[in-house]
């Protein structure tokens, strides 16, 4: 298989469900793929451009009234053979990054109550990020039900919904530990 970084295939993925510009790419992968899959605006663009000189991509120009005309890119069969390639591969894994955990690691280096506030805001983004989802499962399921892709788009949200709560589960450990730490053990809820 040619060589490629793992975002191109999402580009190419996004690109195999319908042609679109960089920037409705961008949009989708926020929306869609937001919970698990994270890309800078400033990589699309290089990226659409390498995947066109595979001959992955397709570019046309689509002239706009008033406002500067639309590249949109569409996958090529050879794109889409690409795709079926990076399926077929084995699946490589990245070592998480976890400043809260570095945090932890290095914890006799300050005081346990600035610690404790760390792990309540984690806590707390983790229960927002929950809520967030929980809304969103709901409102996939009512625009999109006919749609064959909604099965497979549900497992990745209950995958990070699983996620979410495990964060939730440890949080509440960790609280009540570090609160052990300075005299304060009080269960946290």
């Amino acid at each position: 298989m040619a060589s490629a970084n793992r975002t191109e295939f999402a580009v190419l993925g996004l690109l195999a469900l319908g042609a679109r510009s960089g920037y409705d790419i961008k949009k989708m992968a926020d929306d869609a793929l937001g919970h698990f899959w994270n890309e800078s605006f400033g990589h699309i663009y290089p990226i659409l451009k390498r995947l066109e000189q595979r001959d992955w991509v397709t570019k046309s120009v689509e002239p706009q009234e008033g406002r500067p005309d639309r590249k949109v890119y569409a996958l090529t069969p050879a794109g889409h053979e690409a795709l079926q390639e990076w399926f077929a591969s084995p699946i490589e894994p990245v070592p998480p990054r976890e400043e809260l955990l570095l945090k932890l690691f290095l914890g006799p280096l300050t005081p346990p109550a600035a610690l404790i506030e760390q792990v309540e805001q984690y806590r707390a983004a983790q229960r927002e990020d929950l809520a967030q989802l929980d809304g969103l499962v709901k409102q996939v399921e009512r625009e999109e039900s006919n749609n064959p892709g909604l099965p497979f788009w549900l497992l990745t949200v209950d995958h990070h919904r699983a996620m979410l709560r495990a964060r939730l589960r440890w949080s509440a450990d960790a609280l009540t530990r570090l609160r052990s730490l300075i005299g304060g053990n009080v269960p946290v809820s």
